[in-house]
C-alpha cells in the first residue's frame, strides 16, 4: 500500500483516530459507482427479505395446509433430483439421508467458522496480529469468513427443511419458536441467523452507518456465539458425542478467554494509566 493510499485509509472520517481500521479508502469509496450500487442492492435485498418474511408469516397463518403442501412439494423435487441423479437404487437412500447429514455439516462448520470469525474480531482490536497482517487485510479476511458463516447457515436451515423426520417448514425455519422439536433451542438458532446476517449486511454498509452504529451491530457478534453455543449444545443431536463436546468446550474457553483480555486491557486504558502516572510523578517532582 502507497503512502497516499494509506493516508486516505487514515483520514476516513468512520475510522479517524479509532483503535482498529474497518473501511477500504474513503477516495475510492466517494469514486467507485459499484460500490454505491452494491450498497443500494443489498438494502433493497433486504427490505425485500423483510417483506417476504411478512407475507410468509401471513401465509402460513392464513393456510396451514397450504404451507406445508409447499414445503412438501420441494421434498418431493429434492428426491426426484436424487433418483435423476444417481438412478433408482442410491436415489432413495440419498434423498432421504443427504438432508440430514448436509444440516448436520453446515452447523458445525458454520460453528467452527463464527468461532473463528469472532477470534479474528478480538486479535484484530487488540492489535495482536499487525505484525503478521494489515489492518485492512485483517477486515477483509473477517468480511469474508462471516460470509462464509452466512453460507454454511442456509445450507444448515435447508437440510433441515429437506429432511423427512423432522420435516422443519419455511415458516418454522424463518420465526423464531415454532418448531415442534424443542422450540425453544431451535429458536434461538433462527435469532442467531439474524444476527449474522445484520453483521454480514453492517460490513458492506459500515460508510452509510457510521462508525458508533456498525459497532453497536458489530457487538451481536458476541450476544451470536452465545446464542449459537447454546442452540448447539441442546438442539444438535451431535452434542452428545464426546468430541463435539470438546469442540464446544474448547471454543468456548478460547472466546471467553480472549474476551477476558479484551475488556482488561483496552487500547485506551493504558495510554490513560500512563498518563496518570505521569500527573503523579510530575506531582510528587
Amino acid at each position: 500500500m502507497n503512502k497516499n493510499k494509506r493516508a486516505d485509509l487514515l483520514e476516513n472520517p468512520l475510522f479517524k483516530n479509532r483503535y482498529r481500521v474497518l473501511a477500504v479508502p474513503a477516495q475510492a469509496q466517494q469514486d467507485n459507482p459499484v460500490a454505491k450500487g452494491t450498497r443500494h442492492t443489498i438494502a433493497n435485498l433486504v427490505i425485500a427479505a423483510i417483506l417476504f418474511v411478512v407475507f410468509l408469516v401471513g401465509f402460513s397463518l392464513a393456510d396451514p395446509s397450504a404451507a406445508q403442501a409447499l414445503n412438501d412439494l420441494v421434498t418431493q423435487r429434492w428426491d426426484s433430483l436424487m433418483q435423476r441423479l444417481f438412478g433408482p437404487t442410491l436415489g432413495p437412500g440419498l434423498a432421504e439421508k443427504s438432508p440430514w447429514i448436509l444440516a448436520r455439516a453446515g452447523g458445525i462448520i458454520g460453528y467452527l467458522l463464527l468461532f473463528f470469525s469472532v477470534c479474528l474480531g478480538l486479535f484484530s482490536s487488540m492489535r495482536m496480529l499487525n505484525r503478521f497482517i494489515h489492518p485492512a487485510g485483517m477486515i477483509h479476511l473477517h468480511k469474508i469468513i462471516s460470509l462464509l458463516v452466512l453460507v454454511f447457515t442456509v445450507f444448515h436451515v435447508g437440510g433441515l427443511m429437506l429432511d423427512t423426520y423432522l420435516r422443519v417448514t419455511l415458516f418454522e425455519a424463518m420465526v423464531p419458536f415454532t418448531t415442534s422439536y424443542r422450540p425453544l433451542w431451535t429458536g434461538l438458532g433462527t435469532i442467531g441467523v439474524y444476527m449474522i446476517v445484520s453483521i454480514v449486511i453492517s460490513f458492506y454498509m459500515a460508510g452509510r452507518l457510521g462508525f458508533k452504529v456498525w459497532r453497536t451491530i458489530h457487538y451481536l457478534s458476541f450476544v451470536m456465539f452465545v446464542v449459537t453455543f447454546v442452540h448447539g449444545f441442546t438442539a444438535g443431536t451431535d452434542s452428545t458425542s464426546s468430541w463435539m463436546q470438546l469442540i464446544y468446550m474448547a471454543t468456548g474457553f478460547v472466546v471467553t478467554f480472549l474476551v477476558g483480555i479484551r475488556i482488561f486491557n483496552r487500547p485506551g486504558r493504558a495510554t490513560v494509566r500512563r498518563k496518570a502516572t505521569n500527573r503523579t510523578v510530575e506531582s510528587g517532582s
